[in-house]
């Protein structure tokens, strides 16, 4: 499913609609519907087994919902035989985290909104903003928390969910969510200063999308130009190569956020050589050396954005005078099956890469360029 909705998203982005190139050949909205329904509960082996519940399968359906969207099929999502959008909805109910569950049906809501069908979010008798807000209030009494490569604060396990939420209540446009029984902006914002300085690296990106997509930046600018200013200085004294999760990401965290709020002068060569070269360096825990690609992609990703990806590319005394990018995949470290080391990231980084190299000539999808957030 996920080797299908990235091929279909990035062959649109190149003007080339899989859907309609296959239409004589093969049902591809079948087959990609079909296999979602293969998928069996609690089936992802990792440090979280038995917290995901339907996870893996509200994933899919949401990775397809943005496919269909790249390629202007949104009636497919909705037929005469089947209805996929309530069946999607239908797996929030068997996520039993509330970090998953939050953290996922966020994204679906996104999806479902951008084909076109928000309002079946909460107009229909039936509201999943307000039912999911409740459930992620109940994350204390339920107890089922989930597990992170490092250790992660209470605080950092309710704001992700409750960020991804305020971003999808921004493309929903369900405003009165936003006010349910506590002012859910403040809420974000009190949680995040809760963090500790690594954790809000990642989690300050998510608030600052968040409040712009509700059309609120202007409210939130001084909180907003403090905390960038903040990510700044913390990314300049975090050691990426501590972990491969919490500090191996953070910076390209940073680069990102200073990016999108034009605060480019936090992205110093000191920023930018410390990334380049941490990861010779990344091998503390064996977990660390075979998760290498998750790390490696963020930064393949941000720096691409930031027009310094050659760091990556050029030749290096720490990396043997290769580049970073020829070592890393010279040292992938081997692992038995069924283990995961991330190494499908470093795939769809490369993919982002290659996209970013098709010049102008090729327009924004219309699903996203006729796409408008709805300010509160």
């Amino acid at each position: 499913i996920m080797q299908y909705s990235i091929t279909i998203d990035a062959l649109a982005k190149l003007n080339i609609n899989l859907f309609d190139l296959l239409e004589n050949t093969i049902d591809l909205p079948g087959l990609l519907f079909r296999s979602i329904n293969e998928i069996q509960s609690n089936g992802i082996k990792d440090e979280n087994s038995g917290r995901h519940g339907d996870y893996e399968k509200l994933s899919a359906y949401t990775s397809v919902f943005f496919a269909l969207a790249a390629c202007d099929k949104a009636d497919l999502a909705v037929t005469r035989s089947r209805n996929h959008i309530a069946d999607a909805l239908k797996t929030l109910e068997n996520i039993p985290s509330p970090f998953f569950r939050g953290r996922g049906g966020s994204m679906l809501f996104s999806a479902i909104s951008l084909l076109g069908y928000s309002e079946v979010l909460y107009k229909h008798g039936r509201d999943y903003i307000i039912e999911m807000l409740d459930y992620l209030d109940s994350a204390d009494t339920l107890g089922i928390n989930p597990s992170f490569p490092q250790s992660m604060s209470p605080e950092f396990v309710k704001v992700y969910p409750l960020l991804t939420l305020l971003n999808s209540i921004a493309a929903t446009g369900h405003h009165q969510a936003l006010n349910y029984r506590q002012d859910r902006v403040r809420q974000a914002s009190e949680l995040l200063e809760a963090l500790t300085p690594v954790e809000r690296t990642h989690m300050g990106l998510y608030y600052i999308t968040a409040v712009y997509n509700l059309g609120l930046i202007d409210q939130e600018k001084h909180r907003v130009n403090a905390l960038v200013e903040q990510l700044g200085q913390t990314a300049e004294v975090i050691d990426p190569s501590e972990n491969y999760f919490l500090h191996g990401i953070a910076c390209s965290y940073v680069i990102e956020t200073a990016m999108i709020t034009g605060k480019q002068h936090l992205i110093t060569d000191r920023l930018l050589n410390t990334l380049a070269d941490s990861f010779s360096t990344m091998d503390k825990r064996f977990e660390d050396e075979i998760n290498r690609p998750y790390p490696f992609a963020y930064a393949l990703t941000m720096l691409a954005e930031a027009g310094h990806v050659d760091k990556l590319f050029e030749p290096s005394p720490r990396y043997d005078n290769q580049s970073a990018t020829s070592w890393m995949i010279g040292n992938l470290a081997q692992i038995g099956d069924g283990a995961d080391g991330r190494l499908y990231m470093f795939n769809h980084a490369l993919i982002n890469l290659m996209l970013r190299m098709r010049g102008t000539r090729f327009p924004a999808l219309n699903a996203y360029s006729g796409f408008n957030f709805k300010a509160a």
